[in-house]
C-alpha cells in the first residue's frame, strides 16, 4: 500500500486542532517539538483515501488563515518505510527504574523486578516518547496495584492497556476508531502475552458493550475536543473513587477543558505538566 505522509511545522497554539484533525482524518499521529514555539506534527493517510486527504487539506487550509507561520510538506511511502522510520526513531525508553518501553526489534533483559513492555507501533500512535503517553504511563505504573479494572479510549498501538496488564489489572476494554490501531494493538496484546486480559474494540463511547460495566481507571489520551465530548459518558462508566487520566492537549487548553470536567462532577488530584504538554489526574 502507498499512503501520504502529512507532515506540518505550525505554531504550539494551532497543535491541539491539528491533532484533532489528523486524528479524525489520517492514521497515526508523531509530534516533535522543534523550538520553544514551534512543534512539528505528522500523519499517514493512504493515497487512494481522497475524501480523507481533501478533508485534511480543508482543515490545514483554515488553520494557515487563522495563524500563517505554518509550512507543509508531503511525500508518498510505501508501508515498509514506516517501519523502517519507526526502527531509527524507536529506542528503549525507560519510565521509571521499574518499567521500560522497548521496540519489538531491539532485545533487552529487564530485571528481576523490571516490567517491559515491547512496543511494535506500526501504523499506530502510542511508544512512550510523547510527553503525554509518559505521563499515563507513569500514573499508571503509580496508580495499577490498587486498582483491577480499566478503559481506554483511542488505545493507539495498546500501549497504556497492555501496561495496565502486566502491572497487574486483569480487566481492560480498550477503544480504538481506527482500524489500524486495534490490528496493531491486538498484536502488541500477544507479543506481551496479555491478550486474555484485553478486549479490543473497534468504535468509541458510547457503546452498547459497555452499557453495564463500570471501570476502576479511564484513560483518554486523544485531544481536548473529544474528552469535552465525551466526559459526561467517561463519568457514568468510572466508578466512585476511580481514576480519570485525561490527556492529549496542551498547556492553554488545559484551564478550560478542567471547568468542564470539574463542572460534571469529576475531582481533580493534580495537574501534571511535560513542557508544551499538560495531563489531568481526575477521581469521581
Amino acid at each position: 500500500m502507498v499512503w501520504v505522509e502529512i507532515k506540518v511545522t505550525l505554531a504550539s497554539e494551532l497543535v491541539d486542532p491539528t491533532s484533532y484533525l489528523f486524528n479524525k482524518y489520517g492514521t497515526g499521529l508523531v509530534t516533535q517539538q522543534l523550538n520553544d514555539n514551534m512543534i512539528e506534527c505528522t500523519t499517514y493517510v493512504l493515497k487512494s483515501n481522497k475524501t480523507e486527504l481533501n478533508q485534511i487539506d480543508v482543515g490545514l487550509g483554515l488553520l494557515k488563515k487563522i495563524l500563517p507561520v505554518f509550512s507543509l510538506k508531503k511525500r508518498f511511502v510505501k508501508e515498509t518505510d514506516w517501519k523502517e522510520y519507526w526502527k531509527q526513531h524507536f529506542k528503549i525508553l525507560h519510565i521509571s527504574s521499574n518499567l521500560i518501553i522497548q521496540p519489538s526489534w531491539l532485545s533487552k533483559k529487564s530485571h528481576l523486578n523490571q516490567t517491559s513492555i515491547i512496543i511494535d507501533p506500526g501504523l499506530a500512535f502510542g511508544t512512550g516518547h510523547h510527553p503525554t503517553t509518559l505521563m499515563c504511563l507513569e500514573l499508571l505504573e503509580k496508580c495499577a496495584k490498587s486498582f483491577n479494572s480499566l478503559l481506554d479510549l483511542g488505545t493507539g498501538s495498546g500501549i497504556l492497556a497492555i501496561t495496565a496488564a502486566k502491572l497487574g489489572i486483569d480487566n481492560i476494554i480498550a477503544l480504538d476508531t481506527d482500524e489500524n490501531s486495534i490490528k496493531s494493538a491486538k498484536e502488541n496484546a500477544k507479543i506481551n502475552k496479555v491478550s486474555s486480559k484485553i478486549d479490543l474494540y473497534l468504535g468509541t463511547i458510547p457503546d452498547t458493550r459497555l452499557h453495564k460495566k463500570r471501570f476502576d481507571i479511564i484513560t483518554a489520551n486523544i485531544s481536548a475536543e473529544v474528552i469535552e465530548e465525551k466526559a459526561k459518558t467517561i463519568f457514568i462508566l468510572l466508578k466512585e473513587n476511580g481514576r480519570f487520566f485525561a490527556a492529549g492537549f496542551m498547556n492553554e487548553k488545559a484551564k478550560r477543558l478542567k471547568n468542564i470536567l470539574l463542572n460534571i462532577g469529576f475531582v481533580l488530584i493534580k495537574s501534571h505538566e511535560n513542557g508544551e504538554w499538560t495531563t489531568l489526574e481526575l477521581s469521581k
